[in-house]
């Protein structure tokens, strides 16, 4: 595998104290590597207190199919949540996930707190944005909590 090629979409969600951080950049390429649009708003609202980060092929993931999705969200029992669905269909309860280029062992923790949380997926996305040319635009986040 090369390390070095492009990876596409980079999405992140982690979770601290109950709340759950989102994030994504903006760009969407074709297979090639084609850039076809740098502000696409890859997170998307459920309801008012769940959200996905979508990934994928271009017309795969505007189709909602064969695409990878990070869904995170909020509820009055569990608090915060991420779940990471890759393509393929499995669903997996994790503290943090992230699709792309992966830069957790960077500066991920247990125990995070709000400015760590929301800073540490600015960075991956960021740094995505920095080293993999089929990320790209800019980087969009969204906070879940019960407020």
């Amino acid at each position: 595998m090369d390390l070095n090629a492009p990876h596409g979409t980079t999405i992140v969600g982690v979770t601290y104290d109950g709340v759950v951080v989102l994030g994504a950049d903006s760009r969407v390429t074709l297979e090639m590597g084609v850039t076809i649009d740098s502000m696409t708003n890859k997170i998307i609202q459920l309801t008012d207190k769940i959200y996905i980060c979508r990934s994928g092929p271009a017309a795969a993931s505007e189709n909602m199919r064969q695409m990878g999705v990070i869904v995170g969200g909020w509820d009055k029992y569990e608090g915060g949540q991420i779940f990471a669905v890759p393509p393929g269909g499995a669903i997996l309860k994790l503290p943090f996930a992230i699709e792309g280029r992966d830069f957790v062992d960077m500066t991920w923790r247990e125990g995070m707190g709000k400015v760590e949380a929301e800073l540490f997926v600015i960075k991956v996305v960021s740094r995505a944005i920095a080293k993999d040319e089929a990320s790209g635009g800019l980087v969009r986040t969204v906070t879940v909590n019960k407020l």
